[in-house]
C-alpha cells in the first residue's frame, strides 16, 4: 500500500496541525510518533458514528525520569484515528511529532 506521509507537531496540549498546511489533521492513521517531555502522553481520534458506534482509536503511553524522549514506530497500516486528533500533554513544554497519512 503507498501513502503519502505527511508531519504534524503540537507544544503542550491541543489539536495536532500539519506542519505544512497548518490544518487540523483527523480522519486519518498515525504511522509514528515522536515525543519529548517526562509524563503520560494521549492521543485521541475516536468519533461516534449516527448509530452509535464508537470508530477510532487512543494512544496512551507514558515516558519516565531518565528516559525524556518516545521513538514510537507504527508498522503495517498505522492507527486509525476517525476524528480530529488531540493531543493531552503531561505538561505546556512537551512536544510531540507524529507521522501519519
Amino acid at each position: 500500500m503507498s501513502t503519502n506521509v505527511r508531519v504534524a507537531y503540537r507544544v503542550g496540549s491541543g489539536p495536532l496541525v500539519d506542519s505544512i498546511s497548518s490544518v487540523t489533521i483527523s480522519g486519518t492513521r498515525i504511522r509514528g510518533i515522536n515525543t519529548s517531555g517526562i509524563g503520560t502522553f494521549l492521543f485521541t481520534g475516536v468519533a461516534t458514528d449516527v448509530y452509535g458506534n464508537t470508530k477510532g482509536s487512543n494512544i496512551r503511553f507514558t515516558t519516565l525520569t531518565g528516559d525524556t524522549n518516545a521513538d514510537i514506530g507504527i508498522p503495517e497500516r498505522g492507527v486509525y484515528m476517525a476524528s480530529e486528533v488531540f493531543l493531552s500533554a503531561p505538561t505546556s513544554a512537551a512536544t510531540a511529532t507524529i507521522f501519519y497519512g
